[in-house]
């Protein structure tokens, strides 16, 4: 007898939870997705009738859903990278029903996905950083939230940090002597605990944070304090800063683009992209590679100023 789709989908989740010790949001990420799959197509009920034609339905429905914002009703115009994020999640589901018997073979694998070109540029821009510290000098309402902020900046933009990373800091996983943040797999995405070299300027901001940090006699365990009581920073607390931080400096960012940007800074000075993938924590070179795709023709340029014929002499 079949098992409905919906129970299946609950014992793929608690696979990835306690055998797979997935973070919670990646967890929560595939729930979102079956969630609107479950959504806009209630005929499919059992895995058997997962197929190419199927996934294609969905997509189709997908990018005709309509969405309604005051008196006006439109199409919700979903960008083809959101296409393949949703199939990726599926496909996963998909390989570990195939990996059960329940179904033959993998139906994203066949199904229609529109090519992705990605013409954004996700990385901050130097004038866009100096707008960000400059708001930041400019309306930190005490000194304890402008050292903290310009420490959360630099820590960001040097280190590369997802935001359940940064949140999750603790003191002791900063080691100031050594110029090193460690994040702990626990904590992280990837499950793999890493250790950053860290640039002096992230480290004299981070030692200004804490000597204001000592003077609040902190005994909280968590590196970012709220403005609040002796508690940590929560993503409500992040999400009201970057949402406060973006009318103050005009830049329209959120926590992410700030990893874009140590990508691309880091390839632009020549790291190769093996060692931004063990810097960054992730376990596809693929997924490093996306990341630095705002990387310019200025941004190379420098490299090719040196290439010469001698360069061949060592191969």
């Amino acid at each position: 007898m079949n098992v409905a789709l919906a129970s299946q989908f609950n014992m793929f989740l608690d696979h990835c939870t306690f055998t797979k010790a997935m973070s919670r949001p990646t967890i929560r990420g595939y729930g979102d997705v079956f969630r609107l799959f479950a959504a806009l197509m209630p005929e499919v009920t059992h895995a058997t009738q997962l197929n190419a034609e199927t996934l294609d339905q969905f997509f189709i429905r997908l990018q005709r859903r309509q969405t309604t914002r005051g008196n006006r009703t439109f199409a919700s115009r979903v960008k083809a990278s959101t296409i393949r994020t949703y199939a990726s999640k599926l496909h996963t589901f998909c390989d570990w029903l195939l990996a059960r018997g329940e179904i033959a073979s993998n139906p994203v694998m066949r199904a229609n996905l529109p090519k992705v070109s990605y013409t954004d540029r996700r990385a901050l821009s130097r004038i866009e950083i100096d707008k960000l510290l400059s708001a930041i000098t400019q309306h930190a309402p005490n000194r304890f939230q402008l050292k903290r902020e310009l420490a959360m900046v630099h820590v960001l933009l040097f280190a590369g940090l997802r935001r359940g990373e940064l949140l999750a800091l603790k003191v002791s996983n900063i080691d100031l002597t050594r110029r090193i943040v460690t994040v702990d797999g626990r904590t992280s995405k990837s499950q793999r605990t890493r250790h950053i070299p860290i640039t002096a300027a992230a480290v004299m901001h981070l030692e200004d944070y804490l000597q204001e940090r000592r003077k609040r006699r902190s005994r909280c365990e968590h590196l970012w304090l709220s403005t609040r009581g002796d508690s940590p920073l929560t993503c409500h607390g992040l999400r009201r800063w970057v949402e406060r931080l973006r009318v103050q400096s005009g830049v329209h960012f959120h926590v992410h683009r700030f990893r874009h940007t140590f990508a691309c800074m880091l390839g632009g000075n020549n790291v190769s992209a093996i060692k931004v993938q063990k810097l960054m924590g992730h376990t596809d070179l693929r997924m490093t590679q996306t990341y630095m795709r705002s990387l310019g023709v200025e941004d190379v340029r420098d490299s090719i100023q040196h290439l010469s014929l001698d360069s061949l002499a060592s191969l």
